[in-house]
């Protein structure tokens, strides 16, 4: 096992580093705006969750029973993770997760899956693709709305149960959701870099790799550094 600084684990973000889910969102967004119809609230559902937070809070606020809402509220769920599964079929692996996941592993790092997919979505990816199963997987399904990225949370899970403190960690991700959740704690953050965030100006990670091949040029890079000043 190679030194690599303080760092023993690799926290990464799922759909966008890991895997690229083509989930049909207009499909998925059509048929929450007929859940939600049924009760005179509609949404343009962007982002998804975070508009059935909005609209699920207006029918608390119309006194609809905590009964309801809860039945609503799976409904909705379960339409996303639906969604979502379908999408597995043709999900697609970034450059290099089955060699970079067997590297980390292999250098006895620590391996975690942070992400506001169902655990359903993330597990049968997994399986699907034939990713290297990581140590551990924080999906939505294990928080409440309120505590998923950028809010801390599921990373103070992570570092829990993976006995971890937050300076011997590393948070790989591609949305501003991940550089926000990594910085909040204190954690270095590395945003992998394409398209889709490029124009963002708010992101400012502490550092930026354009595959994941770049987790392992960063950790060498730490044992380097360890060695010339310890």
């Amino acid at each position: 096992m190679e030194k690599y600084g303080a760092i023993t684990a690799v926290l990464l973000d799922f759909d966008g580093t890991l895997v690229f889910l083509p989930t049909n969102y207009a499909r998925m967004r059509s048929r929450l705006s007929k859940l939600f119809a049924h009760f005179g609230v509609k949404s343009t559902f962007r982002p998804v969750l975070d508009s059935v937070h909005d609209l699920l809070s207006k029918l608390a606020d119309k006194n609809y029973p905590e009964s309801l809402l809860r039945e609503v509220r799976n409904k909705a769920y379960t339409i996303i993770d639906d969604e979502e599964l379908v999408s597995v079929n043709q999900a697609q692996l970034a450059n290099g997760v089955k060699e970079v996941l067997s590297f980390l592993q292999e250098n006895g790092m620590k391996v975690a899956i942070i992400s506001r997919n169902g655990i359903g979505c993330v597990q049968a990816s997994i399986d699907t693709l034939s990713i290297p199963n990581p140590d551990l997987i924080v999906s939505r399904d294990d928080v409440n709305f309120e505590e998923l990225k950028p809010a801390p949370r599921q990373v103070e899970i992570a570092l829990d149960k993976l006995k971890l403190k937050p300076t011997e960690v590393i948070f790989v991700g591609d949305s501003l959701y991940d550089i926000q959740c990594g910085k909040s704690l204190g954690i270095q953050t590395i945003l992998v870099a394409h398209d889709k965030n490029s124009e963002n100006k708010e992101l400012n990670p502490d550092f930026v790799i354009t595959t994941l091949y770049g987790i392992i040029n960063f950790l060498k890079r730490r044992a380097n550094d360890t060695e010339r000043y310890p």
